[in-house]
């Protein structure tokens, strides 16, 4: 898993995914967690090798991660992070 969403946003990082993409043909799925609020971008590979892409948002959703037929909820992925009201996410203790 990726965890640094600016890195696919960049031509570098999107230049990776589909590198990564196209030569490693037992990937199955690939996610983005987002750094700055509680978003998982996810890429599905369908059967004809299209990637199907899909966004989940917000603390009470919930991710299948149909790899590893799991239920990941933001919450826990989150789960010390908080975003003030303005500026970066801060890790609490």
């Amino acid at each position: 898993m990726r965890r640094v969403r600016e890195q696919l946003e960049t031509p570098s990082g999107c230049h990776r995914f589909l590198y990564v993409s196209r030569t490693m043909p037992s990937l199955r799925e690939y996610i983005l967690v987002a750094q700055d609020a509680p978003r998982i971008e996810q890429w599905i590979r369908q059967p004809d090798d299209n990637w199907l892409r899909s966004e989940t948002s917000g603390r009470d959703a919930n991710i299948q991660l149909a790899s590893v037929d799991c239920v990941l909820p933001l919450a826990e992925v989150y789960d010390k992070i908080e975003w003030p009201a303005a500026g970066r996410a801060q890790i609490t203790s």
